[in-house]
């Protein structure tokens, strides 16, 4: 479906849609687990691969780099005990 045509559907239409989505894959998702599975197979077939199906999924893979790429940028955050007007603290006592 084009998103020419998604972005002109009534509201009721597209939560059906996405709902629907949700439970069956979008077409090109559906058509990407299709590729995969016949890529493990050939991969399988032909040598000895030890690999998963999940190997071959394109959007499985883009999502595990974004969300490592996600916990890269995350700051540690300090122990649960400490204080985190520390630092604060200490400059207000000074004056």
């Amino acid at each position: 479906m084009p998103i020419s045509a998604i972005a002109e559907m009534p509201l009721r239409d597209f939560f059906g849609y996405w709902t629907h989505s949700l439970r069956y894959m979008m077409p090109s998702q559906r058509q990407e687990v299709y590729l995969a599975q016949v890529s493990y197979l050939v991969a399988a077939t032909m040598g000895s691969y030890k690999g998963s199906v999940e190997d071959f999924i394109l959007f499985k893979q883009a999502e595990n780099k974004k969300s490592s790429a996600k916990k890269a940028k995350k700051p540690k955050r300090a122990a649960s005990g400490a204080d985190p007007f520390k630092n604060f603290s200490a400059a207000n006592k000074k004056r």
